[in-house]
């Protein structure tokens, strides 16, 4: 009986300080739909790239994240300024050890304002051509696939106290144009996740 009733005071403290996977899903949602409405914001320097562009409504999300490490991806270690402990400890390990990442479920997701579709890595890389360095031929079959669409992946949610963070690139398959890495931060805010910041990291070639 004592053992049965220190288990029921266990699992109910994970359940008030543990982060759910409703907290999760909140967070991702609000990444994804954050992440594709500051590409859209930049419509006028898209237009200035390519007068075909215009804003996405369809979101090719990767299943799994399979993150690539590079060395400046340890630049996020060398924020100077920053004395919020809880901020700092919440930010990825973004190294060699950054795995385990989650398979997300699309239909648990919080999105109204994009069409989101989950899609294998693999198969994904399978679809892109890059024997070329055009957009609507590299591009092509995720297209005809998704309509016009912008490609995303997350990572993994790091939590400390009321912080929590996750890394995420977006793609729209312009070689060395639109492709790039973040890390956006959270705060929960009288119960809510609030966007803190957005840190931006890198563009790929």
């Amino acid at each position: 009986m004592r053992t049965i009733i220190i288990h029921i005071i266990y699992f109910s403290c994970f359940a008030i300080f543990g982060q759910s996977t409703k907290d999760n899903y909140i967070i991702f949602s609000k990444t994804i739909e954050f992440g594709i409405s500051s590409f859209d914001s930049d419509i006028e320097f898209a237009n200035f790239v390519d007068s075909r562009m215009k804003p996405f409504e369809t979101v090719v999300l990767m299943e799994n994240l399979d993150f690539e490490f590079k060395e400046d991806h340890l630049m996020l270690k060398n924020m100077k300024g920053v004395k919020n402990k809880d901020f700092i400890e919440s930010l990825p390990d973004l190294d060699s050890t950054f795995t385990n990442h989650p398979k997300i479920n699309t239909d648990s997701l919080d999105i109204k304002s994009l069409e989101v579709h989950s899609l294998p890595n693999k198969l994904f890389n399978e679809l892109i051509d890059n024997s070329t360095s055009s957009y609507t031929k590299r591009w092509r079959k995720i297209n005809r696939k998704f309509k016009h669409s912008l490609a995303i992946g997350l990572s993994k949610i790091k939590y400390s106290g009321n912080y929590a963070s996750l890394y995420y690139w977006v793609d729209c398959g312009k070689i060395g144009l639109c492709k790039s890495e973040h890390v956006i931060v959270f705060k929960k805010v009288d119960g809510e996740w609030e966007i803190l910041k957005d840190i931006y990291l890198w563009i790929s070639p």
